[in-house]
């Protein structure tokens, strides 16, 4: 009975082959296609140090929700005081982060520049509070909003991500870690 098996292993490995080859046929180009805007966008998004941690399946269902928002140079994203409603991501352009400032010529602090991948607006939704800060476009861009039901969903069921968050703004006291992170507001 155990020589019987013997003349059936050559047999199984040439199936193997053929449907290795069949798969290879089958799947064709697309192993070999160009990244869509949506993996390039949820590359970049996997590497920023905020979301360090958190499950490519999270990102990829909070990235699902993202809206491409086109700006242009002079307008005002957050406004200081105002609710917090999204959190976002620079996907191109610079943009400035200033504060109420009495003393400044302008009546504007500027607190950073920011410019891709860079991200904003977290620290409202977190916390529940008016943005903190004004983000303007000096130029023209795109950034990628995310709403704050979405974000605070994704940073649920990530609990190391948002006691790092938390854990960044209570360290820095007054001082935003935006120069750290990347976010503000």
């Amino acid at each position: 009975a155990v020589a019987g098996a013997w003349p059936a292993l050559p047999i199984l490995g040439g199936v193997m082959l053929g449907a290795g080859g069949v798969s290879i046929l089958l799947i064709g180009g697309a192993a070999t296609r160009p990244e869509s805007p949506f993996e390039a966008i949820l590359a970049r998004v996997a590497k920023l140090p905020l979301f360090t941690g958190v499950g490519s399946s999270a990102l990829e269902r909070a990235l699902d929700r993202l809206v491409e928002v086109p700006v242009t140079a002079g307008q005002p994203i957050v406004t200081e005081g105002e609710a917090a409603d999204r959190f976002y991501i620079i996907a191109t352009g610079a943009f400035s982060v200033s504060q109420a400032d009495a003393s400044a010529p302008d009546g504007r602090r500027l607190l950073r520049r920011l410019g891709p991948d860079d991200v904003f607006g977290e620290l409202g939704l977190l916390t529940g509070a008016p943005r903190s800060a004004t983000v303007s476009a000096d130029t023209a861009g795109v950034v990628l909003a995310l709403g704050r039901d979405d974000f605070l969903d994704l940073i649920g069921r990530a609990t190391t991500l948002r006691g790092r968050l938390l854990g960044l703004y209570a360290a820095d006291g007054d001082r935003a870690p935006a120069a750290r992170q990347g976010g503000t507001s």
